[in-house]
């Protein structure tokens, strides 16, 4: 079911419109509280109204829960975490698959439900959300028989109940990759998506109760920040895992501290892209535009680019093309390759920031891009002849669809500019030598290093991306376990 296609664009080749519809996401004018199994009023009474980025109509309404529902979610999660960690791993491990096989039965109403949650284009939730929730859930699953082989005949228990307070930049991947990891040690686990995309937490809960799971295993509690330092509070959460910006992590951080509980905190990995002369230069402009597409939604959107001066005008007109043809519009057509941001809060921020720029003589250029006339949309902007020293520089990943470039002569110099930057999780570099993108990457001490690759592919998927999940696969399954010598 899907509207009429709209005319082809000009030319020979150009895209046909091709629009799901809405409705084949199934999504509830309310959504209660997942507690105990059962979807549940928030006693206070207080719901909090959700909109749809692309058109700023509301889309559903969503609990507001508060101190005493997260009691209440927390005492079924202790009783459901006693019968879970009596079964054996096999026989969790074989729920888990059932858990995992039933989010690959919902892919497309969970992909759409994403896109009118979060303005997403649908094939990137699809390919960047829903497929990988299913990877990490198949994945996780075939631990829970063999935690013991793992390690090496160590003792080892589950923490007992865990609390994940997520962000929005993955409300469906993300969480899964927890949830799963945390239910194959043998733990329960209260969710508290993020209030700006609400839906793929409570979809993930309400699946878990249809594939079977014992009830109060998986509770999702939608909320703000009470609900998030009741959850702080409370004394049954063994263990918090955050996800988050800086400010609600150092304050939960802070809170958790004094009231004497563990916590794990997993920031977004930032990430720099460097692009030598010897580069295809198609290559790592269409690298540099997709991972601008794939992270739009969010808050930390923006793209820092190193540029070896030879290689710099053309990197940049070809750029400018790429840029200028992005496709524009509705999420749910699966043409579409920009939609809007995920909040209007993100959008004023992008804004700020860009004006800022500007009153700094910050050179910069926007593509003609026709944008619709509702919704949180802006088209991405570029920085260009950025100072290392600048703030658009250094904290590059700002709010909005930004890319931001500078330059550099010789690869010494470009050693020195990544090493003046913060702490960067992931290097991408583009060159035809394999031993320097290896000698920038240690020196610049970077966790990852892609190379002629932009890891924006569908995690979970691919040799690349499981080879990836299994290196990072056991040091979670370690947060979520008690290990004894």
């Amino acid at each position: 079911m899907s509207e009429a296609p709209r005319p082809a664009e000009e030319g020979l080749w150009g895209y046909e419109s091709s629009v799901v519809a809405a409705e084949l996401a199934g999504v509830r004018a309310r959504y209660e509280l997942l507690l105990g199994g059962r979807w549940q009023a928030p006693r206070a009474g207080r719901y909090d109204v959700v909109l749809r980025p692309s058109t700023e109509a509301p889309l559903t309404e969503v609990a507001a829960a508060d101190a005493a529902d997260a009691a209440l979610a927390l005492t079924a999660a202790v009783e459901a975490q006693r019968r879970w960690a009596s079964l054996s791993g096999i026989e969790r491990g074989k729920r888990l698959h059932h858990f995992a096989a039933s989010l690959r039965w919902a892919s497309d109403r969970l992909a759409a439900a994403l896109s009118l949650d979060t303005g997403r284009p649908v094939h990137a939730c699809a390919q960047q959300e829903v497929l990988p929730a299913v990877a990490h859930g198949r994945y996780f699953a075939g631990w829970a028989d063999k935690l013991h082989w793992a390690l090496r005949g160590r003792p080892s228990r589950p923490l007992g109940v865990v609390a994940l307070l997520v962000d929005g930049g993955s409300p469906l991947a993300g969480v899964m990759e927890r949830v799963a990891a945390a239910l194959a040690c043998g733990n329960a686990v209260v969710v508290k998506p993020a209030r700006s995309a609400p839906l793929g937490g409570l979809l993930l809960g309400e699946i878990a109760s249809e594939a079977g799971l014992p009830p109060g295993l998986l509770s999702v509690l939608t909320g703000g920040v009470e609900l998030a330092e009741a959850l702080v509070r409370q004394p049954e959460v063994e263990l918090l895992h955050v996800s988050g910006g800086e400010g609600a992590v150092r304050a939960l951080g802070a809170a958790s501290v004094a009231a004497g509980k563990r916590i794990v905190v997993q920031r977004q990995l930032t990430a720099t892209q460097l692009v030598a002369a010897d580069a295809s230069l198609e290559a790592a402009v269409d690298g540099t535009v997709a991972r601008l597409l794939a992270r739009v939604s969010g808050a930390g959107a923006g793209v820092r680019v190193l540029v070896q001066e030879r290689a710099w005008e053309r990197f940049a007109e070809r750029l400018r093309e790429r840029l200028g043809r992005l496709r524009v519009g509705e999420p749910l057509d699966r043409v579409t390759e920009l939609g809007p941001l995920r909040a209007v809060e993100h959008l004023e921020s992008a804004r700020a920031e860009l004006e800022r720029a500007r009153t700094a003589r910050v050179p910069s250029w926007t593509p003609p891009l026709a944008l619709p006339p509702r919704g949180w949309y802006l088209a991405p902007s570029v920085l260009t002849e950025v100072s290392p020293s600048a703030p658009w520089w250094q904290a590059a990943e700002g709010a909005g669809p930004r890319i931001t470039l500078t330059s550099f002569r010789t690869e010494p110099e470009a050693l020195e500019l990544l090493r003046r930057l913060p702490p960067s999780g992931e290097l991408v570099v583009w060159s035809e030598s394999g031993a320097r993108a290896l000698r920038l990457a240690q020196g610049a001490a970077a966790q990852r290093l892609w190379l002629n690759a932009e890891p924006t592919a569908a995690p979970g998927l691919g040799e690349e991306r499981s080879m990836e999940l299994a290196a990072r696969g056991w040091e979670l399954l370690r947060v979520f376990l008690e290990v004894g010598e």
